[in-house]
């Protein structure tokens, strides 16, 4: 049962090496988003007999049923978003943006730790575009964790391979960096990234220091976006940069992760109209979506998957099935990141 293990492409991982009559559908609900695990299942790259299986046949198995309870009553689905994903279809109507993934090296099977299947490059974009993703934001793992310039390269690599899907986090280490002048332009200027991405958990050094001021100031300046992983101090910091870098586009990660922090999070663009909220994490807290929109409108609200560190389906079905208008979700889905790549003025 898998409601809180959500690992890239392992619906498909498990399916081969146990087979799909030992895969049992769960929500966790009501701390969990339902539509989050139905996501799961839907757009995975099953067939349907493996999809039947792990959504009740199994269980029904399991239990010795003679048959499955009876189906609800056939009803139109309340918004052509839900319709989509009740099928397991993408997003062709509208844009969708995916404003939080990462990537491992070629030929690897995770980072950091945790595995990941097929998660280079390609694999992010092949496995987004089944959701109708038309553009995705990444950082490489490498880059955030271990080595910013080998991870940067791989970023590259990856743009250049996908120049229309990728769009390009470059990693920057305080610790490291020598030349900044150097290396902003060579990343925005001759590499064509667009996004700022500093990272507190391994690189340690606060968001507001010193060190950073020079990408700061660049990003003020050419109006770039900086996706933002909550640091140990992160009420402090946050606003001080919110205030003295307001053409930078700040995108809160992990904004839906729990209640604590998505109040935390919504009070903070309640104050500064540069913040924005990107959602992503396994939790898939119920109701925290729903909240936010209600509290800021689904302007200020970004859709993030953190693949492949997760897979993107659950995240995806976390916005499909929200209790929010249609509209909310096209915002939240793409609407709103192709606003802020529109903003970005780098140098050519």
């Amino acid at each position: 049962e898998f409601s809180n293990y959500q690992g890239n492409r392992m619906l498909e991982f498990w399916c081969r090496r146990i087979g799909h009559e030992r895969l049992l559908f769960g929500t966790e609900a009501l701390e969990k988003s339902i539509g989050a695990a139905r996501a799961y299942v839907d757009y995975s790259e099953l067939d349907d007999e493996q999809r039947r299986a792990i959504a009740g046949g199994s269980l029904q198995r399991l239990l010795r049923l003679p048959e499955l309870p009876p189906e609800y009553p056939a009803h139109q689905p309340q918004d052509a978003i839900i319709a989509k994903a009740l099928q397991g279809q993408p997003i062709t109507d509208s844009i969708v943006i995916d404003a939080h993934a990462h990537m491992g090296q070629r030929g690897t099977r995770g980072a950091a730790m945790v595995v990941m299947n097929e998660c280079d490059g390609k694999g992010v974009v092949e496995r987004n575009r089944r959701l109708g993703v038309k553009k995705t934001c990444i950082s490489a793992w490498t880059a955030i964790w271990t080595d910013y310039e080998l991870g940067n390269e791989d970023t590259r690599q990856a743009m250049m391979e996908f120049p229309e899907e990728i769009i390009g986090y470059a990693a920057l280490d305080p610790n490291y960096v020598t030349d900044w002048e150097k290396e902003l332009r060579y990343y925005y200027e001759k590499c064509g990234f667009s996004g700022m991405k500093p990272y507190f958990p391994r690189m340690g050094a606060p968001y507001n220091d010193p060190r950073y001021t020079p990408w700061w100031e660049y990003g003020n300046a050419h109006h770039l976006f900086a996706l933002m992983h909550p640091s140990d101090n992160f009420k402090q910091e946050m606003p001080d940069l919110a205030k003295r870098y307001p053409q930078v586009n700040f995108v809160l990660a992990h904004s839906g992760w729990t209640w604590p922090v998505a109040r935390h999070h919504v009070a903070l663009a309640k104050e500064f109209l540069n913040c924005f909220l990107e959602i992503t994490f396994t939790s898939v807290t119920n109701g925290t979506i729903e909240y936010m929109v209600r509290e800021l409108g689904s302007e200020r609200v970004l859709y993030g998957s953190d693949a492949p560190m997760r897979d993107p389906f659950p995240q995806f079905g976390w916005v499909a099935y929200a209790n929010i208008s249609e509209e909310d979700k096209r915002n939240i889905l793409g609407r709103n990141m192709q606003r802020i790549l529109e903003q970005v003025k780098l140098p050519r």
